[in-house]
């Protein structure tokens, strides 16, 4: 191979969830997320995460956390933890200006 050829990869991901108003302040959900990864124009890896969501908002600010587990490699019987994670956690916080 070439010392100075590059490689192109893409990495997508599709998420979808859907959440349940408990009081004013309080939200709690479900999350999937679908990860893909493309080499070469082939599909490397696929890989799916499902898992809680819970969300806590006022007037001022906003924040959300999800844990999601790997439970299912569309490509192959078992996880993918070569090119994707075992498990997923994400941490957003927003300010309304």
């Amino acid at each position: 191979e070439d010392a100075n050829e590059t490689e192109h990869e893409l990495k997508t991901e599709l998420n979808y969830g859907f959440s349940n108003q408990v009081s004013d302040n309080f939200h709690i959900g479900f999350e999937a997320i679908q990860k893909s990864l493309i080499e070469g124009g082939s599909i490397e890896s696929a890989t799916l995460h499902t898992g809680p969501c819970v969300s806590l908002l006022n007037e001022k600010w906003w924040m959300a956390f999800t844990v999601a587990p790997q439970v299912l490699n569309l490509k192959g019987s078992k996880t993918d933890v070569v090119n994707d994670e075992k498990m997923y956690a994400r941490f957003i916080f927003a300010v309304h200006l």
